[in-house]
């Protein structure tokens, strides 16, 4: 074998190296900004998940200004008065709940009451009602002047105190004592 032969050789295995070191450090790179974008848009999906809620609470203290009417009474748990027990009851809140409930029950094994009231609110929100359900709701909007928005907060309490029934974490039908 000449010199000639063996430099050739040597640079081949030299360029073959610094190919494979190359491509070792894009796929690093790579990896390094598909984590860094995943991070990200987490993130934005948070954020997201928060303005929707916050919304949702928007449109119902509008709703509760425009009408003079609430359905809740805001006392730690929250819980509904007599006038959102009524709307419950026309628009089968409870029965809607109770099956909801026990679909994603299995997410809130070990969760805190307040997680699954941000659930119920979030998911009251943003569900499809069914034809029947949506006619029922905007006959009972109709008749008692209130916009959807608030039926919508009713169904939210009904979905959160079924499912805390399942859990065993009811809450209190009317609040402790406040100490002075």
């Amino acid at each position: 074998m000449s010199a000639g032969s063996i430099i050739g050789i040597i640079a081949g295995i030299a360029t073959a190296i610094s190919v494979l070191i190359g491509i070792g450090i894009w796929i690093g790179r790579r990896q390094s900004f598909e984590k860094t974008t995943g991070k990200a848009i987490d993130r934005i999906d948070t954020s997201v998940v928060k303005i929707n809620e916050n919304i949702g609470n928007i449109k119902v203290n509008v709703a509760v200004l425009a009408t003079g009417k609430t359905v809740d009474i805001s006392q730690s748990p929250m819980r509904l008065n007599n006038f959102g027990k009524s709307i419950s009851e026309e628009v089968g809140g409870k029965e809607w709940a109770k099956g909801i409930a026990n679909e994603h029950i299995h997410k809130f094994q070990k969760a805190q009451p307040y997680d699954i009231q941000r659930f119920a609110f979030g998911f009251a929100q943003n569900f499809d009602p069914s034809e029947e359900m949506l006619t029922n709701m905007k006959t009972v909007a109709w008749e008692k002047g209130i916009p959807i928005e608030l039926i919508l907060r009713v169904l939210s309490l009904d979905l959160r105190d079924a499912m805390l029934d399942l859990l065993g974490m009811n809450p209190p039908e009317e609040p402790p004592e406040r100490i002075q």
